[in-house]
């Protein structure tokens, strides 16, 4: 799944990863926190990005990316 209409940015996608050296860019889905091979990671990333594929299919929808504290992201 890719995001797009981002300013100055292209090929964002959404997939199956959980370590930073997993994504360059791009959104890893997972359920919790942990450590995976000396990094902090999302676990069962497998297991939620199928449910997320699940609840969104392919369907367009508005993708909004918010902080810890709550704050929208521009």
């Amino acid at each position: 799944m890719e995001i797009t209409a981002v300013n100055g940015r292209s090929h964002i996608l959404i997939h199956i990863a959980n370590t930073p050296s997993d994504v360059m860019g791009c959104i890893g889905l997972g359920s919790s926190f942990g450590f995976q091979k000396g990094q902090i990671a999302v676990n069962a990333s497998k297991l939620a990005f199928t449910e997320f594929m699940r609840q969104v299919g392919k369907e367009k929808f508005i993708l909004n990316i918010v902080n810890k504290i709550g704050g929208v992201l521009d």
